[in-house]
């Protein structure tokens, strides 16, 4: 068996083993109350389909539960699989070298991301006429949303792939920084 084998059957062990879990009731995912990040414990069907896919994805992320890291962890390992046989295609090879640059600078892009996305939030809130003070005052976190804030969710996904597409240049900067120079410190970033 192939590497690109086992990554993609030990993601799919992880994600029947979090369907397993999850669906009855057995052990990996706590439920702490009164924390921003409370699951809702058990899973429970909902009124709608939709609302029971959404309660039985509720898991406890923080800290992270067993349930939480089968969940994503199984179709990561799955994805990654795939990526590994997609990439050797030569027609994708131009969209492969595009997405391997975020690979090869992880912390880089983490710490970039969190600042771009604070930034965009905040001249997106003022562009729209959305509060936006409490983003500099420790967020959601420190008093949750303030009336009339939020977006929909293809709003989201337009706001992700710009800041991608953003990123992606000081990304690529890196990635060749860190290719011509060989100083300790550049491994950790």
């Amino acid at each position: 068996m192939s590497g690109g084998e086992s990554l993609f059957w030990i993601g799919c062990c992880a994600t029947l083993l979090f369907i397993a879990l999850r669906a009855f009731h057995l052990y990996g995912n706590s439920h702490i109350s009164g924390g921003l990040t409370a699951s809702n414990g058990e899973f429970q069907p909902q009124a709608t389909f939709a609302l029971s896919v959404i309660s039985f994805l509720n898991t406890q992320k923080y800290p992270p539960s067993l349930q939480y890291l089968l969940m994503t962890l199984g179709p990561a390992l799955m994805l990654l699989a795939w990526m590994e046989r997609w990439k050797m295609q030569s027609a994708t090879g131009r969209l492969w070298s595009k997405v391997l640059v975020f690979g090869r600078v992880p912390m880089f892009y983490y710490i970039l991301h969190i600042y771009l996305i604070h930034i965009l939030a905040t001249v997106i809130a003022i562009a729209i006429g959305q509060p936006w003070k409490f983003l500099w005052l420790g967020g959601f976190f420190a008093k949750g949303y303030p009336p009339g804030y939020g977006h929909n969710l293809p709003f989201i996904y337009a706001v992700w792939f710009s800041a991608l597409v953003i990123l992606y240049f000081p990304c690529k900067w890196y990635a060749g920084f860190k290719q011509r120079r060989k100083d300790w410190w550049l491994s950790y970033l």
